[in-house]
């Protein structure tokens, strides 16, 4: 219920609503990832693999992207509903970035050989990304929970110390950046 007692809209109608609302702006990365997170997790598969690839074309460099990118097509391609069930329900326990590191737990664990690869990739395509464009609050909370997802812990721990270092003069960055390592379990490491 929103405020004033009235309903909020179904889910459809608000995904509608984020659709159209990206046609008028049609290069807002977010508004695109979040219309393939919706997509996907309304079963929509061929729709969340389109708006992906609109997010992906905006920014190719992100592997969050790219990682969501790929299940949903995956996804498109199959009528495998309890594998969609089961990445479903844990993105959405885990909200927003939980899409990202529930596609890398299901990916590593269903599909060690080629795909581990390319995913192991996708992740360190995202930290030397890092190295040479430091100043990304996103991009290095993203890179500790990918690493953490492949099972890098000591990994995901130099990321926290170096985002750390790279926003020592950032108290508000910092504090994001200590929350997610909290979140992770990384602290102590």
């Amino acid at each position: 219920m929103a405020a004033a007692g009235k309903l909020l809209p179904d889910v459809n109608t608000m995904i509608e609503r984020l659709a159209a609302r990206l046609e008028a702006t049609p290069n807002n990365v977010q508004g695109w990832r979040m219309l393939g997170w919706s997509y996907f997790n309304t079963e929509h598969f061929e729709q969340a693999a389109t708006a992906y690839a609109r997010a992906l074309a905006l920014d190719p460099n992100s592997a969050e992207l790219k990682l969501a990118y790929e299940e949903a097509k995956t996804k498109a391609s199959k009528s495998d509903n309890s594998a969609a069930s089961s990445v479903q329900t844990g993105a959405v326990d885990q909200g927003g970035d939980g899409l990202a590191v529930g596609i890398i737990k299901k990916a590593h664990a269903t599909r060690p050989d080629g795909r581990d690869a390319e995913i192991r990739s996708m992740v360190d395509g995202l930290a030397d990304r890092l190295e040479s464009s430091p100043r990304d609050l996103e991009g290095w909370t993203r890179l500790m929970r990918s690493r953490v997802a492949l099972g890098e812990r000591a990994v995901a721990a130099a990321a926290f110390h170096n985002a750390l270092e790279v926003f020592k003069d950032d108290a508000a960055a910092s504090g994001k950046i200590i929350a997610a390592a909290i979140e992770l379990d990384l602290q102590a490491e």
